[in-house]
């Protein structure tokens, strides 16, 4: 309904030839790489793992979601339930990452993390725990800042080791926020 028509979860038959090969920029993923290549893992629906998407789309959710929950004058979702999805849920050690995170509801809040390095934030240094996205494995990344109205959207199809995947992000949402800083 929100018009994105390159985004679905699971790579549809009919987009395989159009969509990008993955690529492993670091030896940490090249297993990862492998098995994502695989048509039958591709295609399938392997929830926080294979959302097929364009920086376009994803950036139209993010507004969405910062215009709560109304984008070209149509509400998708309630500002409350998204008000209650941004909204810091957990600090603190994750298993699976390996590191202290911020978790809201599905999405990474953004922030000086305790214990962090405060050079590597993904949503850059201006971030607070206002701001709200999700990156995927060591690649892509969305986020969005309701204070200052600022959504980020980046795609790409070469997954790196954990560090040069935070170096990057970090770059990138840094150089998203100076170009709207006076």
């Amino acid at each position: 309904p929100l018009g994105l028509k390159n985004s679905a979860l699971g790579l549809p038959e009919p987009w395989r030839q159009r969509a990008a090969w993955i690529y492993s920029g670091h030896k940490e993923q090249d297993r990862a790489v492998f098995l994502f290549n695989l048509p039958p893992i591709r295609s399938a629906i392997i929830p926080a793992a294979t959302l097929q998407s364009t920086a376009r789309d994803l950036a139209i959710f993010y507004q969405m979601l910062l215009n709560g929950g109304v984008y070209a004058g149509q509400r998708y979702v309630q500002a409350a339930t998204i008000q209650t999805a941004t909204s810091m849920g957990y600090e603190g050690p994750d298993e699976t990452i390996g590191k202290v995170m911020r978790w809201a509801l599905g999405f990474h809040v953004g922030g000086a993390y305790p214990g962090g390095d405060p050079a590597l934030q993904p949503y850059g240094r201006p971030s607070s725990a206002k701001t709200f996205g999700h990156a995927g494995q060591g690649s892509c990344i969305a986020w969005a800042d309701p204070e200052a109205q600022l959504v980020l959207a980046f795609t790409c199809n070469r997954l790196l080791d954990s560090d040069g995947a935070q170096q990057r992000w970090t770059e990138l949402a840094n150089a998203a926020w100076e170009a709207i800083q006076d």
